[in-house]
């Protein structure tokens, strides 16, 4: 009944943005980061008074209440602890609410029956128009907002197919990147396996022109040896043929004096035999 009463208030007199606002600051909302709160803050402004309830203004224009039955005043409405209580409620529910998601899927169940958070609506006195107000960014369109929500999950929606193309064609360029990778490892590989089998080739062909040439050099030296130890000989041979020539001619004089000598002793000794005979 509470609700309904409200609700006709606002209908009789509807309320706009500003004084919206100007309640939630009453109320020390904070409509940015406290929008959910935003309809308590739009029915207490037209709140209507309970039936014990009278409103007045003074001099000054400043409006204050009075109970009929207890005659006390209140500069308060006397439905400020009623809309205090509700704030504080929905806080303990809402604190921390994330802002609704409306998947693709449900794009089809979302018509003009509802307003679509964080939209309020309200209505243009002067043109009896509706219209909606988003006090978190601060819009207001006469386009019903489930239109905006719908050409949201559209531009989402051909986001979505841009992103998968965009990594689609990504990772097509990454496995050829991959590929192309590999294949330059596996060159890669070849290249160095055929250098090493090359290089081995050439090592082994040095290492046996290095054997070939040691071994002609041993071979050489081993030539030069055998013709120094030749000369020797054939040096050795010559000097031991000149010294028995030498030898040779020295004694020569002597053997024929010896020569010449042997007959005159061997007559002088068979004259001696006969002598004796």
């Amino acid at each position: 009944e509470g609700d309904q009463l409200l609700e006709d208030k606002a209908q009789a007199n509807p309320p706009n943005p500003e004084e919206t606002r100007e309640m939630a600051k009453y109320f020390n909302i904070e409509p940015r980061a406290e929008v959910y709160l935003m309809p308590i803050a739009k029915a207490a402004v037209n709140a209507p008074l309970p039936p014990e309830w009278e409103e007045y203004e003074d001099d000054d224009g400043e409006v204050y209440f009075v109970s009929k039955i207890t005659k006390k005043t209140s500069e308060h409405h006397p439905l400020d602890g009623y809309f205090i209580e509700l704030i504080n409620q929905k806080r303990r529910e809402l604190s921390g609410m994330q802002a609704p998601v409306y998947p693709l899927s449900e794009f089809h169940l979302i018509d003009h029956s509802f307003v679509p958070y964080p939209w309020m609506e309200y209505l243009d006195v002067k043109t009896a128009r509706p219209f909606w107000y988003n006090f978190k960014d601060n819009l207001a369109t006469h386009n019903h907002p489930c239109d905006l929500v719908k050409d949201v999950m559209r531009v989402q929606a051909v986001l979505r197919i841009q992103a998968w193309h965009r990594g689609f064609v990504v990772r097509k360029a990454n496995r050829e990147l991959v590929e192309h990778l590999a294949a330059c490892s596996i060159q890669k590989i070849w290249r160095g396996h055929h250098t090493r089998g090359d290089y081995d080739i050439l090592k082994n062909r040095r290492e046996n022109e290095a054997a070939t040439s040691i071994q002609a050099l041993w071979r050489g030296a081993r030539q030069r040896k055998e013709d120094d130890q030749a000369q020797e000989r054939h040096a050795a041979i010559l000097i031991q043929s000149k010294w028995r020539g030498t030898i040779t001619r020295r004694n020569r004089p002597i053997a024929v004096h010896k020569a010449q000598a042997l007959p005159f002793a061997l007559q002088h000794q068979s004259a001696l035999q006969n002598l004796e005979a």
